[in-house]
């Protein structure tokens, strides 16, 4: 939760709220390995489909998923949107 993060404040826009990879970052390495397990679990019990995040999505450097809030729901859109035209 949100007080378990010791330099985590809410604040009304989040959209750039920073997840990984720079200074004063959301998560560490191994937060976010469980952020990817929850997602994933998340989106299999929201929409009843199964996505795995691969190494190279999440180095992406073109879209960078874990930069922020907006990156990671355009990511997630895709992701989700390619699984349903299969």
């Amino acid at each position: 939760a949100c007080s378990d993060v010791p330099h985590f404040k809410m604040k009304d826009d989040i959209s750039d709220l920073v997840f990984f990879g720079s200074k004063g970052a959301l998560l560490d390495s191994f937060n976010l390995v469980n952020f990817i397990f929850l997602i994933e679990d998340q989106v299999a019990t929201t929409f009843k489909i199964n996505i795995k995040f691969e190494t190279d999505d999440i180095l992406n450097k073109e879209l960078k998923p874990f930069l922020n809030v907006t990156n990671l729901a355009g990511f997630l859109d895709m992701k989700i949107n390619k699984k349903h035209e299969l």
